[in-house]
């Protein structure tokens, strides 16, 4: 036999094995989702439960890029997956705070590193006016990637996305994200080019 067709079946159970662990821990509603997806019109339940079962045998017939397109990426569930089974881990798990065992974290050096660079550089309101005062400040365009982007924000201190071209700037707080609607904000003040320094 050759070897091809052995990979193939043991690809095909793979993801057979995925497709199902994913469709049975799906939330509610997620199933009828994948069920739009996998199931032809006239096999879609309207108002009824969907049967995991055919949800999971159709949904292994169809190719990663196709899951890939609408959204998704189904994974197996394997013990040595990077990805964990959530319904195994514990409650704990997430309100524990972790001790990082093995990894420093140089709580020291970190702290003196913000001390630095804020006695070098201070403020995003006090390096704006420096900006402004300088004739560096831009209004009337998009701000080209790697410039700083500047915005009175919610506090004395100001705030600074970095652009990354294309009309869109990468922001912090509370999580990293990235946006394209910056120079619509009632806060924008412009932007200027990152000092060759920095």
């Amino acid at each position: 036999m050759p070897s091809g067709s052995q990979d193939d079946r043991t690809l095909a159970r793979r993801v057979k094995h995925g497709v199902a662990t994913t469709v049975r821990s799906m939330p509610k509603g997620f199933r009828e989702r994948v069920a739009n997806l996998v199931l032809p019109p006239d096999e879609r339940s309207v108002t009824g439960p969907v049967d995991a079962p055919e949800v999971i045998r159709r949904g292994a017939e169809i190719p990663f890029e196709v899951w890939e397109q609408h959204g998704w990426h189904l994974t197996p569930n394997h013990f040595y997956s990077v990805i964990p089974d959530t319904r195994v881990l514990p409650d704990s798990l997430w309100t524990t705070e972790s001790e990082l065992p093995g990894i420093d974290m140089r709580d020291e050096a970190q702290l003196a590193f913000l001390t630095d660079a804020v006695g070098r550089f201070g403020t995003a309101t006090l390096h704006y006016q420096w900006q402004k005062a300088n004739g560096r400040i831009h209004t009337g365009s998009v701000p080209p990637a790697g410039a700083a982007v500047f915005f009175t924000s919610t506090t004395s201190a100001g705030h600074i996305m970095l652009s990354i071209g294309g009309n869109s700037a990468i922001s912090t707080g509370p999580t990293v994200y990235q946006t394209n609607t910056f120079r619509q904000r009632s806060d924008y003040l412009g932007w200027a080019y990152v000092p060759s320094s920095w």
